[in-house]
This record gives structure tokens, sequence and C-alpha cells, in this order.
């Protein structure tokens, strides 16, 4: 048999039952008691939502350490990521403290930091990220660019000498036709050499078939320099 205490707001009447399903049963004048409760499938979504989000901070907390770790490989798409990321970090940083102000009457130290294991999380990977990020995106920035116009012309000087060594052996070859015709045999190498107009195409056509290093425009000398973890939360943003 349910046991029933009456708590009234003066319109309507909330009976609770006593049973502990969590379902109590909210009564108005005149019409017929409805039960209140929290849907299973609502608590489980929002389960489910709180999982995605831890989820999806240790996910980018992995990559913003993967990419402090490999300074070497790292790009300035890599460093654009870091700048965001730290951007994002401060700001989440400043609102749970604010929150933290408005509850408690004081500001956090490093230890109420460590006793909020996600915000823990957050403030390592914030102290992870230089602060002058932005500066060292430059240098990135620059290096990439500079890589890109080597790479440019090195497909530049490629192409230009297979144009040339194709030139060059129509020339030849349309000299050997000719000299056939004339003379009824294949030249050799001294009637090549006999002929100054012809030798020099046999020259420039030897040159053209050698191994040669491109000139390149130099990369930047200077590297951004990133620590790496563990770091141990000392500031705030």
């Amino acid at each position: 048999m349910r046991q029933s205490s009456d708590a009234h707001d003066g319109t309507n009447t909330l009976l609770r039952d006593g049973s502990g399903d969590g379902a109590d049963m909210l009564v108005t004048p005149n019409a017929s008691p409805r039960r209140t409760s929290v849907s299973p499938a609502r608590h489980n979504a929002d389960e489910m939502a709180a999982a995605q989000e831890a989820a999806t901070v240790s996910g980018n907390a992995s990559k913003t350490f993967t990419i402090l770790e490999n300074e070497a490989t790292m790009t300035a798409s890599d460093g654009r990521y870091l700048s965001a990321r730290r951007t994002h970090l401060s700001s989440e940083l400043r609102e749970w403290k604010k929150a933290f102000i408005d509850r408690v009457g004081r500001a956090p130290t490093s230890t109420d930091i460590k006793k909020d294991t996600a915000m823990g999380a957050v403030h390592d990977e914030y102290e992870a990220i230089p602060g002058d990020v932005d500066s060292r995106l430059t240098l990135l920035e620059e290096r990439d660019t500079a890589r890109a116009q080597e790479e440019q012309h090195a497909s530049k000087v490629a192409q230009d000498s297979k144009d040339q060594k194709k030139e060059l052996t129509k020339k030849l070859n349309d000299w050997k036709a000719q000299f056939e015709t004339d003379n009824g045999r294949k030249p050799k190498a001294a009637d090549i050499e006999a002929d100054p107009a012809i030798s020099t195409v046999y020259a420039d056509y030897m040159a053209s078939s050698r191994p040669t290093t491109a000139a390149s425009p130099r990369l930047p000398t200077s590297r951004p320099t990133l620590p790496s973890p563990p770091f141990t939360p000392t500031t705030w943003p």
C-alpha cells in the first residue's frame, strides 16, 4: 500500500508516493492525477552526450600532443590547429573559472583544477601549447611557402630539361636522316665532329642526358621549437 505526502503550490498538488521509483503524481484540481518522471531515454541520451563530449576532448588533446611531439614534421596547418585550439581552451578555462568563483566565492587553485578531472585535462593541454604559437605559426608558413617554391622550381627545371632534350633529339634525327640521304650511309662520330653545328647540338644533347641538381630557393634556417609533454598546470589564461 502506497504512503503519500502532499506538497501544495497554491494551484497544483504534488503527490509523493514514497515508492522510490522517481515517479510522483502531479494533481491539478478537477483533473486526473498525472505522473511526472525523467524519461529513461532522456537520461541515456544525456549520458551518451557526455561520453561523446569526453571522447572529443580526449581526441583533440591526443592530436595536440601528437603534433607537439613531432616538431620536425610540423606544418603550417598543424600550427593553425594549435593556435585555434589554444584560443578555444582559453575560453573554456575562463568560463570554468568564472563559474567556480560564482559558486565558491574565491578564485580556484591548482588543486581545485586537478580535482576536476575534465578541466584538469583541459588545463594541461592549454599549458602544453606555447603562448607564442602565433609567431611560430608565421615561421611555419614561411617554411612551407619556401618548400612549395622549391618544389615548383625543381619541377620547372625538370620540365625545361625534358623539353630541351626532346628538341635536341629531333635536330639530331633530322641531321642523321639528311646525312644518310646525302651519303648513303649512317653517320659516325667523326662525321658529327666534322660538322660544327651538329657537334654543338650533340654536345648539348649529351649534357642534357646527365643528372643535374637544380638550384633552388633556400629554406628558412630558423625552426619553431616547441616543448614536449607532460606539463604541470601553473597559470590561468
